[in-house]
């Protein structure tokens, strides 16, 4: 079920893609007025979020599809109940929690939701009571308390601490993380929040929060829940939250630049097709930020290692994989669009055995295989030998996975055929039990930007598996098996 609320409304006939359109400029136009001359960079990002926030109702896609006369409310109201059904309880290990809420993060490009939900999640991730989103504001030197959770919220909204005072002005000034499990005896403590609001805090913990490698505030959280103390468990999670928190906030940038430039170009050269727009906003997103966040997720690794190298448990260092494979995935769903924003794609072919391969798939997919209860079966002769780029191999195996996996929410099985035939190729053929491919969508699956029913992704999987089979000079088809599930049909030159 989408979980978009314009694609909803789309799939149900209510409006149609080009009312869409024209509303998401619309509400672009609102969230940048007065700010359209200006460079987009961070600190203005902020003061945009800061100056509507109290009024981000105003900003809901719903409400200027209403006030535009789109359609109607009660159409609004039916698709948000649908929305709403198809989002799922978090649940799971800590680390199935986190992958979930960054999931969520990064479902939305409105920067007053985003940080909304950075917020509310924050709480989730480490079960406190309340939580603040601070950041720091250079005009008056000063660090602002921006979204405040929890008792006694709005008592503290927009208040300004020095920097040089507080647990969060030393986490601030010192680009360190910090637990305080008992505030009262530490010297650091700025009391004068608890007085101004009326709310007793007992225990901090803070992180660093970082928008590429710019230092822009902190994250805090109040008051662990059940008497217990934030550790440092507590600390690695909502560090790894604040980078991909970071990571989020900077892509909304990236798309709000593109979408006032293209604002701009609509006004001296005229409406831009609807694919030129989302094509040219990928190729700037994708090109801008691979290599910081590459950057980013260099501290994230390195906590990985040491929890490899301080933990004897197995289960530990299981759980350091899973962050592993999380990161490499994002690393290379990016590495993905930025190739498919290029006119050729350029390969690295080597002889090996088809095994070799599905045998590297297997390592980089087996925690959500786990997660998500998924055995994988594998039918191949251990002699075929075939002369591909391996790691964009992996890639296209991965992305059919991921369209299998949303297909089997009660988890199931993947299967994976290899067979010759007697044209020298070798037929490479991929199924699940999972609910299979609509007919109505059958001739746009591999379509850019294409997503049906997905749970998560940009819709760039497939196309980007068409574009790495062709590059290889082979075919890719997807069908439905005859006892249900896709079947997707790979030929390559042997």
């Amino acid at each position: 079920m989408q979980r978009y609320l314009g694609d909803i409304l789309v799939r149900k006939g209510y409006i149609n893609a080009n009312s869409l359109e024209y509303a998401l400029d619309c509400q672009i136009k609102k969230l940048l007025k007065n700010n359209v001359t200006d460079t987009l960079d961070i600190p203005v990002l902020m003061e945009i979020a800061r100056s509507k926030y109290n009024k981000r109702n105003d900003y809901l896609l719903g409400k200027i599809l209403t006030e535009l006369k789109l359609t109607e409310e009660k159409r609004i109201e039916e698709a948000l109940l649908i929305q709403q059904k198809s989002k799922k309880p978090l649940s799971g290990n800590k680390m199935a929690v986190l992958n979930q809420i960054l999931s969520r993060i990064n479902s939305t490009y409105n920067l007053i939701d985003l940080l909304n939900k950075i917020m509310v999640y924050a709480c989730s991730i480490v079960k406190a009571e309340s939580s603040s989103f601070v950041i720091y504001d250079h005009a008056k030197d000063k660090l602002v308390i921006l979204i405040p959770t929890g008792p006694r919220a709005e008592a503290v909204k927009e208040l300004e601490i020095p920097p040089e005072e507080g647990i969060v002005g030393w986490v601030y000034t010192h680009d360190q993380s910090l637990i305080v499990n008992n505030v009262h005896k530490e010297k650091r403590f700025y009391n004068k929040v608890d007085k101004i609001s009326g709310y007793r805090t007992e225990q901090i913990l803070c992180v660093p929060l970082r928008v590429k490698s710019r230092l822009i505030g902190v994250l805090e959280v109040i008051n662990k829940g059940n008497q217990t103390k934030f550790n440092k468990n507590d600390q690695l999670l909502l560090e790894i939250f604040a980078e991909q928190s970071g990571i989020a906030i900077e892509n909304t940038r990236l798309y709000y630049q593109a979408a006032k430039l293209t604002l701009e170009n609509k006004k001296l050269e005229g409406r831009i097709p609807v694919s030129g727009q989302k094509i040219d906003t990928l190729r700037l997103i994708a090109r801008s930020y691979l290599n910081d966040l590459k950057t980013a997720l260099i501290p994230v690794s390195g906590y990985t290692e040491l929890i490899r190298t301080h933990s004897n448990s197995m289960h530990v260092k299981k759980y350091a994989s899973f962050i592993d494979n999380e990161l490499n995935q994002i690393t290379g769903k990016t590495e993905d669009i930025l190739q498919f924003t290029r006119e050729e794609l350029p390969l690295s072919r080597k002889r090996i055995k088809i095994t070799e391969i599905i045998e590297g798939f297997r390592e980089q997919v087996w925690p959500d295989c786990r997660l998500h209860r998924i055995n994988i079966e594998v039918t191949a002769d251990e002699e075929i030998e075939i002369t591909v780029d391996y790691d964009k191999l992996i890639r296209c195996f991965i992305h059919l996975f991921n369209n299998s996996m949303d297909a089997m929410p009660q988890g199931g099985l993947f299967r994976i055929k290899v067979s010759g035939n007697k044209n020298n190729q070798i037929v490479i053929t991929l199924t699940d039990s999972g609910t299979g491919i609509d007919d109505e969508v059958m001739d746009n699956i591999f379509d850019p930007l294409f997503s049906h029913k997905r749970k998560h992704g940009s819709g760039m999987g497939l196309s980007i598996c068409r574009q790495i089979i062709k590059a290889h000079g082979g075919s890719i088809t997807a069908g439905n098996g005859t006892a249900g599930g896709a079947v997707i049909n790979i030929c390559l030159p042997a």
